[in-house]
């Protein structure tokens, strides 16, 4: 159970249930005004029309783009491969975002900066303890002890 934020009784719960049910309607719509004959699928014309160059990762033509998205190969997609796809786009961006926030460049500087503000900079760097409990942590790796 989700406690409410400042005791005035927010349900965080159920905002993102409304913010996901907008989002499957507003989906929904898109798909079905993109969906000019309505078939209940996007062909690739109706997909290139559509703005399919936003779901193309770069060096990808519409075709290729459409051909990954149609999952059974069918030359239609449907609600569900393209929701799928989106997802799948979308996963591997906030994934290559994560990745490059938390390069082991930024980390080292980040646990540097960290361990200055506490007093404890040492000539070597970050010391090898909060380093190592720091990756520990992040990484799931537990003592051998």
């Amino acid at each position: 159970m989700v406690s409410p934020i400042g005791g005035s009784g927010f349900d965080i719960s159920a905002l993102q249930s409304r913010i996901q049910q907008q989002a499957q309607g507003q989906f929904q719509q898109k798909f079905s005004d993109a969906d000019s004959d309505s078939s209940g699928g996007l062909s690739i014309e109706e997909f290139e029309a559509a703005g399919a160059d936003q779901l193309q990762s770069s060096g990808k033509t519409v075709e290729e783009a459409f051909s990954s998205l149609d999952a059974d190969g069918d030359g239609n997609l449907t609600q569900q491969e393209l929701g799928q796809g989106i997802q799948e786009k979308l996963r591997a961006t906030i994934q290559q975002q994560i990745q490059s926030q938390f390069s082991s460049d930024n980390f080292l500087q980040l646990l540097q900066a960290q361990e200055a503000s506490l007093g404890g900079q040492t000539s070597g760097g970050v010391s090898n303890d909060l380093q190592n409990n720091l990756i520990d942590a992040l990484f799931g790796e537990e003592d051998a002890a």
